[in-house]
């Protein structure tokens, strides 16, 4: 998947700009009929984040930030790295960093190419995407896995990592990081690693 993913990306870079501008007008024609969904139906229950370290639900906090200079009413995968990135200290920003996407005001760069931004600003609490919500489903199936009794942002991480399509895992790709390299220096990280 992250030869596929890369050359979506490269494809995506090289295409004309009247093209790209069509994407983003699609996406956030996307957007638009996700924000009239139902909140329930895209936000998780409070209680989905018992398990959330604090440190983990700041980084959740973060992401919600994120959506506002962008007027996005949904927190996308690509708002979950731009928090994990943020935060700063977790485990995945240490990775992060180590991996050479440090760099957020190039990460946000690269989000806004992708998405663009909205018109106005958006009213309301920011809800969670599908895609958001997939993370969360697959950062608990990895804490799970790796016998953990709480949900970290190594595990936020993993489950980004493992989210294949999402502008969350292809904004790392578009800045030079090896998804494979990535999941295996997280593991490192928490002593579960090669």
């Amino acid at each position: 998947m992250n030869e596929e993913l890369r050359r979506i990306v490269e494809q995506v870079e090289q295409l004309d700009s009247v093209v790209q501008k069509a994407i983003v007008k699609e996406f956030q024609r996307v957007v638009k009929v996700m924000a009239n969904m139902a909140p329930g139906d895209l936000m998780p229950w409070d209680e989905q984040f018992e398990r959330f370290t604090m440190r983990a639900r700041t980084v959740l906090h973060l992401a919600k930030e994120e959506t506002l200079p962008l007027n996005h009413p949904a927190v996308g995968t690509e708002h979950l790295l731009l928090g994990l990135m943020r935060d700063g200290e977790g485990v995945a920003a240490r990775v992060l960093k180590q991996l050479g996407a440090g760099d957020l005001d190039r990460a946000r760069e690269k989000v806004e190419a992708i998405t663009g931004s909205g018109d106005h600003a958006v009213e309301g609490e920011p809800f969670w995407t599908m895609r958001a919500r997939q993370v969360f489903a697959l950062a608990k199936e990895e804490a799970r896995r790796l016998k953990a009794g709480h949900i970290g942002t190594d595990h936020l991480l993993l489950g980004l990592l493992r989210a294949e399509g999402s502008l969350g895992a292809g904004v790392p790709t578009m800045l030079g990081i090896d998804l494979a390299e990535a999941r295996r220096q997280t593991l490192r990280a928490i002593g579960k690693g090669e």
